[in-house]
């Protein structure tokens, strides 16, 4: 539609959304703020944070498989860690062969 994040789905409505609890949590070690939206694909949710992705079970939070990827030198900014505003990380790409924090 507009871009609101509206569903026509129907399993979630007023009559049943007070019932609605969480059933995980799945912790991220050395994160402070996330700004990322899971994806789901594959019957996998991944998840990033700044150099790194999580493969995790949708079904019980369990990693499944993490990926850590060293710090560039000589960022500066956002970018250089936890001594700023923040690492940031915003998506994870996904192609035929490969999965790819972005």
């Amino acid at each position: 539609m507009s871009g609101n994040r509206y569903s026509p789905l129907n399993q979630i409505h007023a009559g049943n959304v007070a019932q609605l609890a969480p059933q995980w949590l799945f912790p991220i070690p050395n994160s402070r703020r996330l700004e990322v939206t899971p994806v789901v694909a594959g019957g996998v949710v991944y998840v990033t944070t700044a150099n790194e992705a999580y493969a995790v079970d949708p079904v019980n939070g369990r990693q499944i498989w993490h990926y850590s990827r060293p710090l560039t030198k000589g960022l500066i900014g956002d970018a250089a860690g936890p001594s700023t505003a923040g690492w940031r990380c915003s998506a994870i790409a996904f192609s035929w062969s490969r999965i790819t924090p972005t």
